[in-house]
């Protein structure tokens, strides 16, 4: 209801604690790696590992990609608000999947070196336990708010502005009742 301005601010500034606890973890992984931690430095054993590789995991682990990355379709919903020309949208996709591809290929290689040799309690908090082992038990902490924060507040804000620019399209487009598709006239914001 308050317009697509406030989660836009709201989530460059999620975007903004993200990538300071991602390079904190970077950095600081890094160090703890040079520094003897883990593999002792960047090796390319988590890039290809002939002992390990099998087509089957990469068939898998594309399917986890593929359903991780789901949701920048969601950008699209939001073309009209867009002030740029009618390839700003499309660009904005493409260039956040290839950045947000790198930057969690660059996360993940740090933190497999780093996580050599660890035992873990869980797979699904391995990560932390890596981020603990980069900088001490406050990184983890930061880490877990982060994604905590991140996954809560951002990703919802993200979901219900898609969700509420397609009820109303829909219902712009007479798929849905017409009173999805009412504009404010003070606002010019659908209400």
């Amino acid at each position: 209801m308050l317009g697509i301005g406030l989660t836009a601010r709201v989530n460059r500034y999620m975007l903004v604690m993200e990538l300071v606890t991602l390079s904190l973890f970077v950095v600081l992984g890094l160090a703890a790696l040079y520094g003897g931690a883990g593999a002792g430095g960047l090796t390319a054993k988590p890039i290809y590992d002939p002992g390990v590789f099998s087509w089957s995991t990469v068939a898998g682990a594309t399917s986890i990609a593929v359903l991780s990355f789901l949701g920048f379709d969601g950008i699209s919903t939001l073309a009209e608000e867009s002030r740029g020309n009618q390839n700003a949208v499309g660009r904005a996709t493409v260039m956040s999947l290839i950045l947000v591809g790198a930057l969690f290929m660059l996360q993940t290689w740090i933190a497999t070196d780093l996580a050599r040799g660890m035992r873990f309690a869980s797979p699904d908090t391995a990560f932390y336990e890596v981020a603990q082992r980069a900088g001490g038990s406050w990184l983890r902490l930061v880490t877990i708010l982060a994604t905590v924060i991140a996954s809560a507040a951002a990703n919802a804000m993200a979901a219900q502005a898609a969700v509420a620019r397609i009820l109303f399209a829909m219902a712009r487009d007479g798929k849905l009742p017409a009173i999805l598709a009412r504009i404010h006239p003070a606002t010019r914001r659908p209400t």
